[in-house]
Protein backbone atom coordinates (compact mmCIF):
# COMPACT_ATOMS: atom_id res chain seq x y z
CA UNK A 1 0.00 0.00 0.00
CA UNK A 2 2.89 2.33 0.75
CA UNK A 3 4.29 1.74 -2.72
CA UNK A 4 0.88 2.50 -4.17
CA UNK A 5 -0.03 5.73 -2.34
CA UNK A 6 3.46 7.07 -1.74
CA UNK A 7 4.90 8.69 1.37
CA UNK A 8 1.62 10.02 2.70
CA UNK A 9 1.05 8.74 6.18
CA UNK A 10 -2.49 10.01 6.64
CA UNK A 11 -3.64 8.63 3.29
CA UNK A 12 -1.91 5.30 4.00
CA UNK A 13 -3.62 5.05 7.39
CA UNK A 14 -7.03 5.68 5.84
CA UNK A 15 -6.41 3.13 3.11
CA UNK A 16 -5.43 0.50 5.69
CA UNK A 17 -8.49 1.32 7.78
CA UNK A 18 -10.69 0.96 4.69
CA UNK A 19 -9.23 -2.46 4.00
CA UNK A 20 -9.59 -3.48 7.62
CA UNK A 21 -13.26 -2.48 7.65
CA UNK A 22 -14.15 -3.79 4.19
CA UNK A 23 -15.63 -6.87 5.86
CA UNK A 24 -18.18 -4.63 7.60
CA UNK A 25 -19.41 -2.82 4.49
CA UNK A 26 -23.13 -3.05 3.91
CA UNK A 27 -22.67 -4.05 0.29
CA UNK A 28 -20.67 -7.20 1.03
CA UNK A 29 -22.57 -9.78 -1.10
CA UNK A 30 -24.65 -12.47 0.64
CA UNK A 31 -23.73 -16.14 0.28
CA UNK A 32 -26.32 -16.74 -2.46
CA UNK A 33 -24.91 -13.93 -4.62
CA UNK A 34 -21.32 -15.11 -4.15
CA UNK A 35 -22.33 -18.69 -5.08
CA UNK A 36 -24.01 -17.37 -8.25
CA UNK A 37 -20.86 -15.47 -9.19
CA UNK A 38 -18.76 -18.59 -8.62
CA UNK A 39 -20.97 -20.55 -11.03
CA UNK A 40 -20.29 -17.81 -13.61
CA UNK A 41 -16.50 -17.93 -13.02
CA UNK A 42 -16.61 -14.52 -11.30
CA UNK A 43 -16.20 -13.02 -7.85
CA UNK A 44 -17.30 -9.73 -6.24
CA UNK A 45 -14.94 -6.74 -6.48
CA UNK A 46 -14.75 -6.70 -2.67
CA UNK A 47 -13.33 -10.26 -2.50
CA UNK A 48 -9.63 -9.38 -2.26
CA UNK A 49 -10.13 -6.28 -0.06
CA UNK A 50 -12.14 -8.45 2.37
CA UNK A 51 -9.42 -11.11 2.49
CA UNK A 52 -6.76 -8.42 2.96
CA UNK A 53 -8.80 -6.85 5.75
CA UNK A 54 -9.15 -10.20 7.50
CA UNK A 55 -5.37 -10.69 7.21
CA UNK A 56 -4.84 -7.31 8.90
CA UNK A 57 -7.29 -8.21 11.68
CA UNK A 58 -5.60 -11.58 12.17
CA UNK A 59 -2.21 -9.93 12.61
CA UNK A 60 -3.66 -7.54 15.21
CA UNK A 61 -5.98 -9.79 17.24
CA UNK A 62 -7.23 -13.20 16.02
CA UNK A 63 -9.65 -13.45 18.95
CA UNK A 64 -11.42 -10.31 17.78
CA UNK A 65 -11.84 -11.87 14.34
CA UNK A 66 -13.47 -14.91 15.90
CA UNK A 67 -16.03 -12.66 17.63
CA UNK A 68 -17.60 -11.53 14.33
CA UNK A 69 -21.29 -12.36 13.97
CA UNK A 70 -22.39 -15.53 12.11
CA UNK A 71 -23.76 -13.73 9.04
CA UNK A 72 -20.51 -11.81 8.54
CA UNK A 73 -18.58 -15.04 8.89
CA UNK A 74 -20.84 -16.76 6.34
CA UNK A 75 -20.23 -14.00 3.78
CA UNK A 76 -16.48 -14.02 4.45
CA UNK A 77 -16.28 -17.82 4.01
CA UNK A 78 -18.19 -17.54 0.71
CA UNK A 79 -15.77 -14.86 -0.54
CA UNK A 80 -12.83 -17.03 0.51
CA UNK A 81 -14.32 -19.92 -1.53
CA UNK A 82 -14.65 -17.70 -4.60
CA UNK A 83 -10.95 -16.93 -5.12
CA UNK A 84 -7.84 -19.02 -5.54
CA UNK A 85 -4.95 -18.34 -3.15
CA UNK A 86 -1.40 -19.61 -3.24
CA UNK A 87 -0.48 -22.20 -0.56
CA UNK A 88 1.57 -19.62 1.39
CA UNK A 89 -1.40 -17.22 1.35
CA UNK A 90 -3.85 -19.61 3.00
CA UNK A 91 -5.27 -18.03 6.20
CA UNK A 92 -5.94 -19.83 9.49
CA UNK A 93 -9.35 -18.33 10.28
CA UNK A 94 -11.42 -20.66 8.02
CA UNK A 95 -10.16 -23.74 9.93
CA UNK A 96 -10.84 -22.11 13.30
CA UNK A 97 -14.32 -21.01 12.29
CA UNK A 98 -15.34 -24.43 10.98
CA UNK A 99 -14.12 -26.02 14.23
CA UNK A 100 -16.02 -23.47 16.36
CA UNK A 101 -19.27 -23.54 14.38
CA UNK A 102 -19.38 -26.45 11.90
CA UNK A 103 -23.03 -26.06 10.73
CA UNK A 104 -22.60 -22.40 9.69
CA UNK A 105 -19.32 -22.81 7.81
CA UNK A 106 -20.03 -26.22 6.23
CA UNK A 107 -23.36 -25.04 4.86
CA UNK A 108 -21.59 -22.15 3.07
CA UNK A 109 -18.88 -24.48 1.76
CA UNK A 110 -21.55 -26.85 0.46
CA UNK A 111 -23.30 -24.09 -1.50
CA UNK A 112 -20.03 -22.77 -2.93
CA UNK A 113 -18.84 -26.28 -3.83
CA UNK A 114 -22.01 -26.91 -5.82
CA UNK A 115 -21.44 -23.61 -7.61
CA UNK A 116 -17.86 -24.64 -8.47
CA UNK A 117 -19.10 -27.96 -9.86
CA UNK A 118 -21.76 -26.14 -11.88
CA UNK A 119 -19.01 -23.91 -13.26
CA UNK A 120 -17.17 -27.02 -14.44
CA UNK A 121 -14.30 -27.24 -11.94
CA UNK A 122 -12.52 -30.58 -11.98
CA UNK A 123 -10.99 -30.19 -8.53
CA UNK A 124 -12.29 -28.84 -5.18
CA UNK A 125 -9.56 -27.30 -3.01
CA UNK A 126 -12.12 -27.12 -0.19
CA UNK A 127 -11.90 -30.91 0.23
CA UNK A 128 -8.17 -30.68 0.80
CA UNK A 129 -8.04 -28.05 3.54
CA UNK A 130 -11.02 -29.62 5.33
CA UNK A 131 -8.90 -32.76 5.74
CA UNK A 132 -6.58 -30.71 7.93
CA UNK A 133 -9.39 -29.94 10.41
CA UNK A 134 -9.28 -32.26 13.42
CA UNK A 135 -12.11 -33.48 15.62
CA UNK A 136 -14.97 -33.19 13.15
CA UNK A 137 -15.08 -36.69 11.65
CA UNK A 138 -18.86 -37.05 11.81
CA UNK A 139 -19.61 -33.48 10.67
CA UNK A 140 -17.21 -33.75 7.73
CA UNK A 141 -18.63 -37.16 6.84
CA UNK A 142 -22.13 -35.65 6.66
CA UNK A 143 -20.83 -32.74 4.57
CA UNK A 144 -19.13 -35.03 2.05
CA UNK A 145 -22.13 -37.35 1.92
CA UNK A 146 -24.45 -34.37 1.29
CA UNK A 147 -22.18 -33.14 -1.48
CA UNK A 148 -21.93 -36.60 -3.04
CA UNK A 149 -25.72 -36.95 -3.05
CA UNK A 150 -26.00 -33.71 -5.01
CA UNK A 151 -23.68 -34.78 -7.83
CA UNK A 152 -25.46 -35.45 -11.09
CA UNK A 153 -25.48 -39.02 -12.41
CA UNK A 154 -24.54 -37.44 -15.76
CA UNK A 155 -21.41 -35.76 -14.43
CA UNK A 156 -18.89 -35.14 -17.26
CA UNK A 157 -15.81 -37.36 -17.38
CA UNK A 158 -13.52 -34.41 -16.66
CA UNK A 159 -15.24 -33.86 -13.29
CA UNK A 160 -15.16 -37.47 -12.14
CA UNK A 161 -12.04 -36.83 -9.99
CA UNK A 162 -14.36 -34.90 -7.64
CA UNK A 163 -16.63 -37.95 -7.35
CA UNK A 164 -13.64 -40.23 -6.85
CA UNK A 165 -12.17 -38.00 -4.15
CA UNK A 166 -15.44 -37.87 -2.23
CA UNK A 167 -15.85 -41.65 -2.39
CA UNK A 168 -12.31 -42.15 -1.14
CA UNK A 169 -12.80 -39.73 1.78
CA UNK A 170 -16.12 -41.33 2.71
CA UNK A 171 -14.54 -44.78 2.63
CA UNK A 172 -12.44 -43.81 5.67
CA UNK A 173 -15.49 -43.45 7.90
CA UNK A 174 -16.12 -46.40 10.20
CA UNK A 175 -19.87 -46.62 9.59
CA UNK A 176 -20.81 -47.19 5.92
CA UNK A 177 -24.57 -47.32 6.62
CA UNK A 178 -25.46 -44.00 4.98
CA UNK A 179 -23.10 -44.63 2.07
CA UNK A 180 -24.75 -48.01 1.52
CA UNK A 181 -28.15 -46.28 1.27
CA UNK A 182 -26.77 -43.71 -1.16
CA UNK A 183 -25.28 -46.44 -3.36
CA UNK A 184 -28.69 -48.08 -3.71
CA UNK A 185 -30.29 -44.74 -4.63
CA UNK A 186 -27.65 -43.91 -7.22
CA UNK A 187 -27.71 -47.32 -8.91
CA UNK A 188 -31.48 -47.03 -9.30
CA UNK A 189 -30.98 -44.10 -11.73
CA UNK A 190 -31.39 -45.35 -15.28
CA UNK A 191 -29.76 -42.33 -16.93
CA UNK A 192 -26.40 -42.80 -15.19
CA UNK A 193 -23.30 -42.82 -17.41
CA UNK A 194 -21.27 -46.03 -17.67
CA UNK A 195 -18.29 -44.32 -16.03
CA UNK A 196 -20.36 -43.46 -12.95
CA UNK A 197 -22.19 -46.79 -12.86
CA UNK A 198 -18.86 -48.63 -12.76
CA UNK A 199 -17.83 -46.51 -9.78
CA UNK A 200 -21.05 -47.02 -7.86
CA UNK A 201 -21.02 -50.76 -8.60
CA UNK A 202 -17.53 -51.22 -7.17
CA UNK A 203 -18.52 -49.18 -4.10
CA UNK A 204 -21.65 -51.34 -3.84
CA UNK A 205 -19.45 -54.44 -3.83
CA UNK A 206 -17.11 -52.99 -1.23
CA UNK A 207 -19.69 -51.74 1.27
CA UNK A 208 -21.53 -55.06 0.99
CA UNK A 209 -18.41 -57.20 1.54
CA UNK A 210 -18.04 -58.27 -2.07
CA UNK A 211 -21.57 -59.58 -2.57
CA UNK A 212 -22.15 -57.50 -5.72
CA UNK A 213 -18.89 -58.27 -7.49
CA UNK A 214 -20.54 -60.75 -9.85
CA UNK A 215 -22.87 -57.98 -11.08
CA UNK A 216 -19.87 -55.76 -11.75
CA UNK A 217 -18.20 -58.57 -13.70
CA UNK A 218 -21.35 -59.14 -15.77
CA UNK A 219 -21.77 -55.42 -16.49
CA UNK A 220 -18.20 -55.06 -17.76
CA UNK A 221 -18.23 -58.33 -19.69
CA UNK A 222 -16.06 -57.94 -22.79
CA UNK A 223 -16.50 -54.15 -22.93
CA UNK A 224 -12.95 -52.79 -22.75
CA UNK A 225 -14.15 -49.18 -22.33
CA UNK A 226 -16.06 -50.10 -19.18
CA UNK A 227 -13.04 -52.00 -17.92
CA UNK A 228 -10.96 -48.87 -18.43
CA UNK A 229 -13.44 -46.83 -16.38
CA UNK A 230 -12.95 -49.27 -13.49
CA UNK A 231 -9.18 -49.15 -13.84
CA UNK A 232 -9.22 -45.34 -13.96
CA UNK A 233 -11.28 -45.15 -10.78
CA UNK A 234 -9.20 -47.56 -8.70
CA UNK A 235 -5.93 -46.58 -10.33
CA UNK A 236 -6.30 -43.08 -8.95
CA UNK A 237 -5.67 -44.40 -5.43
CA UNK A 238 -2.58 -46.35 -6.43
CA UNK A 239 -1.09 -43.24 -8.02
CA UNK A 240 -1.86 -41.00 -5.04
CA UNK A 241 -0.76 -43.48 -2.37
CA UNK A 242 2.70 -42.92 -0.93
CA UNK A 243 3.04 -46.64 -0.21
CA UNK A 244 2.19 -47.67 -3.78
CA UNK A 245 -0.53 -49.96 -2.42
CA UNK A 246 -3.42 -47.55 -2.67
CA UNK A 247 -5.95 -50.02 -4.05
CA UNK A 248 -5.52 -52.37 -1.12
CA UNK A 249 -5.71 -49.43 1.30
CA UNK A 250 -8.89 -48.21 -0.39
CA UNK A 251 -10.45 -51.66 -0.18
CA UNK A 252 -9.38 -51.90 3.45
CA UNK A 253 -11.07 -48.58 4.26
CA UNK A 254 -14.43 -50.27 3.86
CA UNK A 255 -13.46 -52.80 6.56
CA UNK A 256 -14.34 -55.71 4.29
CA UNK A 257 -13.54 -59.10 5.79
CA UNK A 258 -12.28 -60.46 2.52
CA UNK A 259 -10.03 -58.17 0.45
CA UNK A 260 -8.82 -61.25 -1.43
CA UNK A 261 -12.30 -61.69 -2.91
CA UNK A 262 -12.33 -58.10 -4.16
CA UNK A 263 -8.82 -58.23 -5.65
CA UNK A 264 -9.64 -61.61 -7.19
CA UNK A 265 -12.60 -60.08 -9.03
CA UNK A 266 -10.67 -56.96 -10.09
CA UNK A 267 -7.78 -58.93 -11.55
CA UNK A 268 -10.16 -61.38 -13.21
CA UNK A 269 -12.04 -58.54 -14.93
CA UNK A 270 -9.22 -56.21 -15.99
CA UNK A 271 -6.49 -58.73 -16.80
CA UNK A 272 -8.69 -59.94 -19.67
CA UNK A 273 -8.56 -56.48 -21.26
CA UNK A 274 -5.03 -55.32 -20.40
CA UNK A 275 -2.24 -57.89 -20.97
CA UNK A 276 1.25 -57.40 -19.49
CA UNK A 277 2.95 -54.44 -21.14
CA UNK A 278 6.30 -54.64 -22.89
CA UNK A 279 9.05 -52.87 -21.01
CA UNK A 280 10.38 -49.99 -23.06
CA UNK A 281 11.57 -46.43 -22.68
CA UNK A 282 9.30 -43.53 -23.39
CA UNK A 283 5.96 -42.25 -22.21
CA UNK A 284 3.42 -44.82 -21.06
CA UNK A 285 0.04 -44.96 -22.74
CA UNK A 286 -3.26 -45.55 -20.95
CA UNK A 287 -3.17 -49.29 -21.71
CA UNK A 288 0.34 -49.51 -20.24
CA UNK A 289 -0.80 -47.80 -17.05
CA UNK A 290 -3.74 -50.17 -16.74
CA UNK A 291 -1.43 -53.13 -17.21
CA UNK A 292 0.80 -51.83 -14.41
CA UNK A 293 -2.28 -51.44 -12.24
CA UNK A 294 -3.26 -55.09 -12.79
CA UNK A 295 0.28 -56.10 -11.88
CA UNK A 296 0.09 -54.09 -8.65
CA UNK A 297 -3.19 -55.81 -7.74
CA UNK A 298 -1.63 -59.22 -8.33
CA UNK A 299 1.19 -58.14 -6.01
CA UNK A 300 -1.36 -56.97 -3.42
CA UNK A 301 -3.15 -60.32 -3.63
CA UNK A 302 0.15 -62.14 -3.23
CA UNK A 303 0.76 -60.18 -0.05
CA UNK A 304 -2.27 -61.69 1.72
CA UNK A 305 -1.30 -64.81 3.74
CA UNK A 306 -4.80 -66.32 3.71
CA UNK A 307 -6.51 -69.40 2.31
CA UNK A 308 -8.85 -67.10 0.37
CA UNK A 309 -5.89 -65.51 -1.41
CA UNK A 310 -4.49 -68.92 -2.33
CA UNK A 311 -7.86 -70.03 -3.71
CA UNK A 312 -8.12 -66.81 -5.68
CA UNK A 313 -4.76 -67.51 -7.33
CA UNK A 314 -5.80 -71.06 -8.17
CA UNK A 315 -8.91 -69.73 -9.94
CA UNK A 316 -7.00 -67.02 -11.80
CA UNK A 317 -4.29 -69.42 -12.93
CA UNK A 318 -6.94 -71.87 -14.18
CA UNK A 319 -8.73 -69.13 -16.17
CA UNK A 320 -7.64 -69.61 -19.79
CA UNK A 321 -8.62 -66.02 -20.59
CA UNK A 322 -5.71 -64.86 -18.41
CA UNK A 323 -3.05 -66.99 -20.10
CA UNK A 324 -0.98 -63.87 -20.89
CA UNK A 325 -0.60 -63.28 -17.15
CA UNK A 326 0.25 -66.89 -16.29
CA UNK A 327 3.91 -66.31 -15.39
CA UNK A 328 3.06 -63.28 -13.24
CA UNK A 329 0.33 -65.20 -11.44
CA UNK A 330 2.55 -68.26 -10.88
CA UNK A 331 5.31 -66.12 -9.35
CA UNK A 332 2.87 -64.22 -7.09
CA UNK A 333 1.24 -67.51 -6.07
CA UNK A 334 4.61 -68.97 -5.07
CA UNK A 335 5.32 -65.87 -2.99
CA UNK A 336 1.88 -66.04 -1.39
CA UNK A 337 2.35 -69.72 -0.50
CA UNK A 338 5.62 -69.02 1.28
CA UNK A 339 4.08 -66.07 3.12
CA UNK A 340 1.07 -68.15 4.15
CA UNK A 341 3.23 -70.99 5.43
CA UNK A 342 5.46 -68.62 7.39
CA UNK A 343 2.49 -66.81 8.90
CA UNK A 344 0.51 -69.92 9.85
CA UNK A 345 3.47 -71.86 11.27
CA UNK A 346 3.08 -72.51 15.01
CA UNK A 347 5.92 -74.44 16.63
CA UNK A 348 4.91 -77.14 19.14
CA UNK A 349 5.98 -76.98 22.75
CA UNK A 350 8.12 -79.62 24.47
CA UNK A 351 5.08 -81.35 26.00
CA UNK A 352 3.31 -81.53 22.67
CA UNK A 353 6.40 -83.03 21.01
CA UNK A 354 6.77 -85.67 23.75
CA UNK A 355 3.06 -86.54 23.54
CA UNK A 356 3.35 -86.86 19.77
CA UNK A 357 6.35 -89.20 20.02
CA UNK A 358 4.42 -91.37 22.48
CA UNK A 359 1.52 -91.76 20.04
CA UNK A 360 -0.52 -89.23 22.00
CA UNK A 361 -3.40 -87.10 20.69
CA UNK A 362 -2.81 -84.99 17.56
CA UNK A 363 -1.37 -81.53 18.22
CA UNK A 364 -3.29 -79.83 15.42
CA UNK A 365 -5.37 -80.54 12.34
CA UNK A 366 -2.32 -81.25 10.15
CA UNK A 367 -1.14 -83.83 12.68
CA UNK A 368 -4.63 -85.37 12.77
CA UNK A 369 -4.62 -85.54 8.96
CA UNK A 370 -1.25 -87.33 8.85
CA UNK A 371 -2.28 -89.76 11.62
CA UNK A 372 -5.59 -90.69 10.00
CA UNK A 373 -4.10 -90.98 6.51
CA UNK A 374 -1.41 -93.33 7.88
CA UNK A 375 -3.95 -95.51 9.72
CA UNK A 376 -6.12 -95.65 6.63
CA UNK A 377 -3.10 -96.88 4.66
CA UNK A 378 -2.50 -99.57 7.28
CA UNK A 379 -6.12 -100.62 6.99
CA UNK A 380 -5.73 -100.91 3.21
CA UNK A 381 -2.85 -103.35 3.77
CA UNK A 382 -4.83 -105.26 6.38
CA UNK A 383 -7.78 -105.67 3.98
CA UNK A 384 -5.46 -107.25 1.44
CA UNK A 385 -3.26 -109.28 3.77
CA UNK A 386 -5.28 -110.54 6.72
CA UNK A 387 -6.39 -114.19 6.64
CA UNK A 388 -9.79 -113.33 8.16
CA UNK A 389 -10.81 -111.96 4.75
CA UNK A 390 -11.97 -108.45 5.85
CA UNK A 391 -12.56 -107.62 2.17
CA UNK A 392 -15.77 -109.71 2.32
CA UNK A 393 -17.47 -107.01 4.43
CA UNK A 394 -17.77 -104.85 1.32
CA UNK A 395 -19.60 -107.45 -0.84
CA UNK A 396 -23.25 -108.53 -0.70
CA UNK A 397 -22.62 -111.97 -2.26
CA UNK A 398 -19.31 -112.49 -0.48
CA UNK A 399 -19.32 -116.25 -1.10
CA UNK A 400 -19.33 -115.91 -4.86
CA UNK A 401 -16.21 -116.85 -6.77
CA UNK A 402 -15.39 -114.15 -7.49
CA UNK A 403 -18.04 -112.02 -5.72
CA UNK A 404 -20.04 -109.84 -8.12
CA UNK A 405 -22.37 -107.60 -6.11
CA UNK A 406 -20.83 -104.84 -3.90
CA UNK A 407 -22.78 -103.56 -0.91
CA UNK A 408 -24.34 -100.11 -0.98
CA UNK A 409 -22.06 -97.16 -0.39
CA UNK A 410 -23.54 -96.52 3.08
CA UNK A 411 -22.96 -100.14 4.10
CA UNK A 412 -19.39 -99.96 2.83
CA UNK A 413 -18.87 -96.77 4.82
CA UNK A 414 -20.16 -98.43 7.99
CA UNK A 415 -17.85 -101.40 7.51
CA UNK A 416 -14.88 -99.10 6.93
CA UNK A 417 -15.80 -97.01 9.97
CA UNK A 418 -15.94 -100.07 12.24
CA UNK A 419 -12.44 -101.13 11.12
CA UNK A 420 -11.03 -97.60 11.52
CA UNK A 421 -12.31 -96.95 15.03
CA UNK A 422 -10.14 -99.72 16.48
CA UNK A 423 -7.07 -98.10 14.92
CA UNK A 424 -7.46 -94.56 16.22
CA UNK A 425 -6.04 -93.23 19.52
CA UNK A 426 -8.44 -92.67 22.41
CA UNK A 427 -8.62 -88.90 21.83
CA UNK A 428 -9.55 -89.31 18.18
CA UNK A 429 -13.09 -90.17 17.11
CA UNK A 430 -14.54 -91.07 13.70
CA UNK A 431 -18.18 -90.15 13.14
CA UNK A 432 -20.48 -91.01 10.22
CA UNK A 433 -22.06 -88.24 8.14
CA UNK A 434 -20.17 -85.29 9.63
CA UNK A 435 -22.19 -82.10 9.19
CA UNK A 436 -20.62 -79.02 7.56
CA UNK A 437 -21.80 -75.65 6.23
CA UNK A 438 -25.26 -75.35 4.63
CA UNK A 439 -26.27 -78.69 6.17
CA UNK A 440 -23.93 -80.61 3.87
CA UNK A 441 -22.67 -83.94 5.18
CA UNK A 442 -19.36 -85.67 4.55
CA UNK A 443 -19.28 -89.49 4.70
CA UNK A 444 -16.94 -89.46 7.71
CA UNK A 445 -15.72 -86.81 10.12
CA UNK A 446 -12.52 -87.56 12.06
CA UNK A 447 -12.44 -85.38 15.18
CA UNK A 448 -9.89 -84.48 17.84
CA UNK A 449 -10.21 -81.55 20.26
CA UNK A 450 -11.69 -78.62 18.33
CA UNK A 451 -10.50 -79.58 14.84
CA UNK A 452 -11.52 -82.27 12.36
CA UNK A 453 -10.78 -83.86 8.99
CA UNK A 454 -13.65 -84.61 6.57
CA UNK A 455 -13.56 -87.87 4.61
CA UNK A 456 -15.44 -88.42 1.36
CA UNK A 457 -15.89 -92.09 0.34
CA UNK A 458 -16.77 -93.29 -3.16
CA UNK A 459 -16.92 -96.68 -4.84
CA UNK A 460 -14.99 -96.76 -8.10
CA UNK A 461 -18.34 -97.40 -9.80
CA UNK A 462 -19.82 -94.09 -8.60
CA UNK A 463 -20.69 -91.67 -11.45
CA UNK A 464 -19.04 -88.79 -9.50
CA UNK A 465 -15.80 -90.69 -8.98
CA UNK A 466 -13.69 -88.10 -10.84
CA UNK A 467 -15.46 -84.93 -9.67
CA UNK A 468 -16.38 -85.57 -6.02
CA UNK A 469 -12.88 -84.80 -4.77
CA UNK A 470 -13.31 -81.19 -5.91
CA UNK A 471 -17.07 -80.65 -6.05
CA UNK A 472 -17.76 -82.21 -2.66
CA UNK A 473 -14.69 -82.69 -0.48
CA UNK A 474 -12.79 -79.49 -1.33
CA UNK A 475 -15.64 -77.15 -2.22
CA UNK A 476 -18.09 -78.09 0.52
CA UNK A 477 -16.25 -79.65 3.44
CA UNK A 478 -12.64 -78.42 3.67
CA UNK A 479 -13.90 -74.82 3.68
CA UNK A 480 -14.89 -75.32 7.33
CA UNK A 481 -12.40 -73.29 9.46
CA UNK A 482 -11.93 -76.26 11.82
CA UNK A 483 -10.48 -78.34 8.96
CA UNK A 484 -7.92 -75.71 7.88
CA UNK A 485 -8.38 -77.08 4.35
CA UNK A 486 -7.41 -80.67 5.17
CA UNK A 487 -9.41 -83.65 3.91
CA UNK A 488 -9.19 -87.26 2.71
CA UNK A 489 -10.70 -88.80 -0.43
CA UNK A 490 -11.13 -92.56 -0.04
CA UNK A 491 -12.09 -94.75 -2.99
CA UNK A 492 -13.16 -98.38 -2.65
CA UNK A 493 -11.77 -100.42 -5.55
CA UNK A 494 -14.10 -103.19 -6.69
CA UNK A 495 -12.09 -103.99 -9.79
CA UNK A 496 -11.78 -102.50 -13.27
CA UNK A 497 -14.64 -104.65 -14.55
CA UNK A 498 -17.25 -103.47 -12.07
CA UNK A 499 -20.47 -102.13 -13.62
CA UNK A 500 -20.72 -98.34 -13.79
CA UNK A 501 -16.96 -97.64 -13.52
CA UNK A 502 -16.79 -94.18 -15.25
CA UNK A 503 -14.12 -93.27 -17.76
CA UNK A 504 -11.58 -90.53 -17.05
CA UNK A 505 -13.09 -87.20 -18.24
CA UNK A 506 -10.13 -86.27 -20.49
CA UNK A 507 -8.19 -89.49 -21.14
CA UNK A 508 -11.49 -91.35 -21.70
CA UNK A 509 -10.11 -94.56 -20.25
CA UNK A 510 -10.47 -96.53 -17.03
CA UNK A 511 -7.33 -97.08 -14.92
CA UNK A 512 -6.71 -100.80 -14.64
CA UNK A 513 -5.27 -100.92 -11.09
CA UNK A 514 -5.90 -99.18 -7.74
CA UNK A 515 -2.52 -97.48 -7.92
CA UNK A 516 -3.21 -96.08 -11.42
CA UNK A 517 -6.55 -94.73 -10.19
CA UNK A 518 -4.88 -93.10 -7.19
CA UNK A 519 -2.26 -91.38 -9.37
CA UNK A 520 -4.94 -90.06 -11.72
CA UNK A 521 -6.88 -88.60 -8.79
CA UNK A 522 -3.77 -87.00 -7.31
CA UNK A 523 -2.94 -85.49 -10.70
CA UNK A 524 -6.29 -83.67 -10.68
CA UNK A 525 -5.21 -81.66 -7.62
CA UNK A 526 -3.21 -78.45 -7.64
CA UNK A 527 0.18 -78.33 -5.95
CA UNK A 528 -1.31 -76.59 -2.91
CA UNK A 529 -4.23 -79.03 -2.70
CA UNK A 530 -1.91 -82.02 -2.70
CA UNK A 531 -0.37 -80.67 0.52
CA UNK A 532 -3.69 -80.93 2.36
CA UNK A 533 -5.82 -83.50 0.49
CA UNK A 534 -4.97 -87.16 0.96
CA UNK A 535 -6.05 -89.74 -1.62
CA UNK A 536 -6.38 -93.43 -0.70
CA UNK A 537 -7.67 -96.24 -2.93
CA UNK A 538 -8.57 -99.32 -0.89
CA UNK A 539 -8.53 -102.57 -2.87
CA UNK A 540 -11.49 -104.60 -1.57
CA UNK A 541 -11.39 -107.28 -4.29
CA UNK A 542 -10.74 -110.89 -3.36
CA UNK A 543 -6.94 -111.34 -3.02
CA UNK A 544 -5.25 -113.95 -5.19
CA UNK A 545 -3.93 -117.00 -3.36
CA UNK A 546 -0.31 -116.31 -2.41
CA UNK A 547 2.28 -117.27 0.21
CA UNK A 548 2.80 -115.28 3.36
CA UNK A 549 3.97 -111.78 2.49
CA UNK A 550 5.23 -108.81 4.39
CA UNK A 551 2.86 -105.95 5.09
CA UNK A 552 3.88 -102.33 5.48
CA UNK A 553 4.01 -100.97 9.01
CA UNK A 554 5.80 -98.34 11.04
CA UNK A 555 7.48 -101.03 13.14
CA UNK A 556 9.01 -104.38 12.15
CA UNK A 557 7.48 -106.08 9.12
CA UNK A 558 4.94 -108.81 9.90
CA UNK A 559 3.54 -111.67 7.84
CA UNK A 560 -0.09 -112.18 6.97
CA UNK A 561 -0.81 -114.96 9.58
CA UNK A 562 0.59 -112.84 12.39
CA UNK A 563 -1.19 -109.84 11.03
CA UNK A 564 -4.59 -111.49 11.55
CA UNK A 565 -4.64 -110.13 15.09
CA UNK A 566 -4.78 -106.58 13.71
CA UNK A 567 -8.56 -106.82 13.36
CA UNK A 568 -8.96 -107.34 17.09
CA UNK A 569 -6.05 -105.22 18.31
CA UNK A 570 -6.60 -102.28 15.97
CA UNK A 571 -2.96 -102.36 14.94
CA UNK A 572 -1.84 -100.70 18.19
CA UNK A 573 0.36 -103.52 19.52
CA UNK A 574 1.68 -104.35 16.06
CA UNK A 575 2.78 -100.77 15.46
Amino acid sequence: MAELVGDKGELLEKAMKALRDSLLRGNLPPVERTAQLISESKHDWLAFPVLAGLAIRESENPQATDRLDDETKRRAVAVYSAVTLMPDQQPDWPKRWVSENPPVVLDVLYRCSLASIEKGDTYLTILNWLEQVDGLEDELHDFRLRLLKSLSVRLPLAQLPILDRLIYLLSKHLDPTELRKLVAQKLAARSMTDAQRIRWMIVDALVNAGEALHRLDEFIGTNSKRAQHLASFLGRYNLESSSGRGTLEFVGNFATNNPAQVLHALVGVLARHFPPREWRNGRLGDADKMSDLVRSWITDLGGLPTEESGSAFDDLIADKRLSAWRSELDFARYRQQRLQRDTSFKPMGVREVLALLQDGPPADVSDLHVLFYDRLGDLADCIRGDNSDPWRQFWADDRGSPPKQPKSEDSCRDALLAMLRTRLPEDVDAQPEGQYASERRADLRVVSKDFNVPVEIKKNSHPDLWTAIDDQLISKYTTDPQTDGYGVYAVLWFGSGIDGYPRHPTAHDRPGTPDELKQRLIASLSHEQRRKIGVVVLDVTKPQAQPSRQVKGRGPAVTSPAYSSCMAQGGKDVH
